[in-house]
């Protein structure tokens, strides 16, 4: 298999993989951290690195494009510059609660720009782009919800 692995660090555990029966080349997920990494190709049997490379991942940049206000209930657009990994996605919280649930969320495959409902009840909102790998918001716009 071909992993990703921490730099300099022998008996780290590899962060991603792919087997090499996926073909050549072959897509390998890198981590979501930035920092210095090798890919190894890894032998099965014994775990012995047969080959490796130095790799530098650098912070991943990400913006939105969006309104200002809405009604409450309604559908709005949403621009977006991001990673466009699998299962990424667009969401809608209420402004200032890290922890809250999403109240709708669209995944980023869906388009450019997507749709994105907006909540019944109005208030202070704010739209995120939400990396799925490590649950990261790479970047935040506020949204005014105003009653119908």
């Amino acid at each position: 298999y071909i992993a990703i692995f921490p730099a300099d660090d022998e008996d780290a555990s590899y962060t991603k993989y792919t087997y090499t029966s996926e073909g050549t080349p072959l897509k390998l997920l890198m981590p979501p951290t930035p920092g210095d990494y090798e890919i190894r190709y890894v032998l099965k049997q014994g775990r012995k690195a047969l080959a490796t490379t130095p790799i530098s991942i650098t912070e991943v940049e990400a913006s939105l494009v969006a309104p200002e206000t809405a009604k409450a209930g309604s559908m709005i657009n949403v621009g977006w510059v991001g990673p466009d990994a699998q299962y990424d996605y667009i969401a809608i919280y209420p402004a200032g609660e890290d922890d809250a649930t999403a109240t709708s969320y669209t995944r980023v495959e869906k388009g450019n720009p997507l749709k994105l409902a907006i909540p019944k009840q109005p208030g202070q909102y704010e739209i995120r782009y939400v990396m799925d790998q490590g649950r990261r918001v790479l970047a935040t716009t506020d949204i005014e919800v105003e009653g119908e």
